[in-house]
């Protein structure tokens, strides 16, 4: 089944728990401003590789925009 974009965070429980707190609605956790998920990687309240894995899905090309 193809993952949308901008549903893939949904897949990620830490990052569920956290995107709420995004200042946009239709965040995608890459470079937006406000970014909670973003936030919560820098403060280390997000594994970096859960992220990477992330990163991944959201680049791969069989991923919908």
């Amino acid at each position: 089944a193809d993952i949308v974009k901008h549903e893939l965070g949904h897949f990620f429980p830490e990052m569920r728990a956290i995107m709420n707190g995004c200042k946009f609605n239709n965040c995608v956790h890459i470079n937006e401003p406000g970014c909670a998920v973003l936030q919560a990687l820098e403060n280390g309240d997000l594994e970096p590789t859960r992220y990477d894995s992330y990163q991944s899905i959201y680049f791969n090309n069989e991923t919908r925009a």
